[in-house]
């Protein structure tokens, strides 16, 4: 078992990519075993993600910096980061997520691909 390249994921199951190197390959998934070129790959990207926080009669909104392999991933990652409950408590609806029971309320405003240079900036930051 190779080491998982952290920012490389498995265009079919979205698995872990290893750099379990067979002749003329890249790397290897961990979850089914399919081997890939460089060129294969989907390399996973920045997403600024704008949550709006429902607490009774309050409301606020939040960005959060994730890294996914697509938006609506991101918005997943999203939602879960504000959760405070653990994730097989929360309440999922179409357009968002119940948290402790109703108390809370997340949903996601907009999201926003950001550039890997852009990112490098933003998490010296966050």
């Amino acid at each position: 078992m190779g080491k998982i390249i952290k920012s490389y994921f498995c265009p079919y199951c979205n698995g872990n990519i290893t750099n379990t190197l067979l002749e003329g390959y890249f790397g290897q998934c961990e979850a089914c075993d399919e081997d890939f070129l460089r060129i294969e790959l989907k390399e996973a990207g920045y997403h600024l993600v704008l949550v709006r926080i429902f607490a009774g009669e309050y409301e606020k909104h939040a960005r959060t910096l994730v890294k996914a392999n697509s938006a609506k991933e991101a918005h997943k990652l999203a939602l879960l980061g504000q959760c405070h409950a653990d994730p097989e408590d929360l309440q999922w609806e179409k357009d968002g997520v119940y948290d402790l029971h109703g108390e809370f309320f997340y949903k996601v405003v907009n999201s926003t691909p950001v550039s890997n240079k852009d990112a490098e900036v933003l998490l010296k930051y966050f």
